[in-house]
């Protein structure tokens, strides 16, 4: 009995552990997402946005949405672990209330989490400009009844990119 009671405290410890770097990890993932919305950013207020419209802007965000799914899907579509929790969670259709899928769920976030990290680092203006844009066309939409017309104001103001600290 107390044996169980020592193995039940250190599963309980051990999932804790897990949670706490699962947390870490996504707060490292966003702050890397940060950056390279930051840089993205950056391009804007230097001209390289500043005169397209919300379409011409939109247009752009959807190339690079296809640009990043493509990355995503060539890393993660080639992942032996990936294919075989895909397959997993496929076969459990109808189960994803139990526990065994909400596991796998977990399992895949983490590889996925993973995959993004990788990714921001060797692609951030990709990622970084998919955040900012996404960002930039919802503020346009909510400052300008017709949206698709207009021409967002030019901003002289310039984000130092040393921000971002080491690389």
């Amino acid at each position: 009995m107390n044996e169980r009671t020592t193995f039940d405290a250190l599963v309980k410890i051990n999932v804790a552990a897990a949670e706490e770097r699962n947390k870490a990890r996504d707060a490292e993932l966003e702050q890397l997402l940060e950056i390279a919305k930051n840089k993205a950013e950056y391009a804007f207020k230097n001209g390289e946005l500043a005169q397209k419209t919300v379409t011409e802007l939109t247009e752009l965000k959807n190339t690079v949405d296809v640009k990043a799914t493509e990355l995503i899907t060539e890393f993660m579509g080639a992942d032996p672990t990936y294919i075989a929790l895909s397959e997993k969670m496929m076969d459990m259709a109808g189960s994803e209330d139990s526990p065994e899928f909400k596991g796998l769920q977990e399992q895949a976030k983490i590889l996925y989490n993973a995959y993004m990290k990788g990714l921001i680092t060797i692609a951030p203006d990709i990622f970084g400009e998919q955040e900012y844009l996404k960002d930039l066309i919802a503020r346009a939409q909510a400052s300008t009844p017709f949206a698709g017309a207009t021409r967002l104001p030019r901003d002289t103001s310039v984000t130092p990119l040393d921000s971002t600290g080491p690389r």
